[in-house]
C-alpha cells in the first residue's frame, strides 16, 4: 500500500528548522565576507592611489599635500622626506 498522504506536519517542522538554521548559521558568514571584502578594496585603491602619486615623486615639490575622491571617498596624500602616506576613514597607510 502506498502512502499518497504527503509529508506530516512533523516532518515540515524539521525541514523548516533545518533550513532556518542552515540560513542563520551562512548568512552571517556571508556578510562578514562581504564587508571584509569591500574593506580590502578601500585599503587596495588607496595603495594604487599613492603608487600613483609616488610614482611621479621626482617631479613634485616636497612635503606634497593633496587629496583625491574616489568613488566616494576622499583620500588624502602626504609625501615628505622618503615617506608617503595616504589616508582615509579614519586609516592611514604608510610607505617608505
Amino acid at each position: 500500500m502506498k502512502n499518497e498522504h504527503g509529508f506530516t506536519f512533523l516532518e515540515s517542522l524539521l525541514s523548516l528548522s533545518f533550513i532556518l538554521l542552515l540560513c542563520g548559521t551562512l548568512f552571517p558568514i556571508m556578510f562578514g565576507m562581504m564587508n571584509k571584502l569591500k574593506d580590502e578594496k578601500k585599503e587596495m585603491t588607496s595603495y594604487r592611489i599613492l603608487f600613483e602619486y609616488v610614482e611621479g615623486y621626482p617631479d613634485m615639490e616636497l612635503p606634497f599635500k593633496t587629496k583625491r575622491i574616489n568613488r566616494g571617498i576622499e583620500y588624502e596624500i602626504l609625501i615628505e622626506n622618503g615617506r608617503a602616506c595616504i589616508e582615509y576613514e579614519r586609516n592611514q597607510k604608510c610607505v617608505e
